[in-house]
């Protein structure tokens, strides 16, 4: 296996939309395909969870449901931690149910991910920069000497 370094869709944290450049990868010199080789995924996960904090547009379910997988929660405390029933908290993360998170809810997730994951944001400009639509922008992350920065 050769180590090299490669641009792909992460796929592998349940979400469509997140591009990695400069990623290390094993490729097999026999059939030429290449695998992730990804050393630490904890800090490429929080990466991302630091761009869906500030995204300006209402979360997707399958980034809420990234963000409760981040933080380490069961949906049952997640959502009493919200303030709703398993159920709600449920459907949020659910791409099936067509329920979004309501927005004080989104707002407190937010910022429970920014204060337990260490992400530097103003709580203000998170509570107040997210527009009601929703939309899937694509996070493209660039690996800069083991920390995941965002590509520009």
């Amino acid at each position: 296996m050769q180590l090299v370094r490669v641009s792909t869709a992460y796929v592998e944290g349940g979400l469509p939309h997140i591009w990695l450049h400069g990623a290390q990868a094993r490729r097999c010199p026999q059939c030429d395909r290449t695998r992730l080789a990804l050393g630490n995924r904890s800090e490429l996960h929080r990466a991302i969870a630091a761009r869906l904090v500030i995204k300006p547009y209402s979360l997707a379910p399958e980034e809420v449901r990234f963000l409760r997988s981040h933080l380490g929660c069961a949906n049952d405390q997640l959502a009493r931690c919200l303030g709703v029933s398993p159920e709600t908290a449920s459907r949020w993360a659910s791409t099936t149910a067509h329920a979004r998170i309501n927005p004080t809810a989104e707002r407190l997730l937010r910022l429970i991910v920014a204060m337990r994951c260490g992400i530097d944001c103003d709580p203000i400009d998170v509570c107040t920069s997210i527009a009601e639509s929703s939309a899937a922008e694509p996070i493209a992350l660039r690996d800069v000497e083991g920390h995941w920065v965002e590509a520009r």
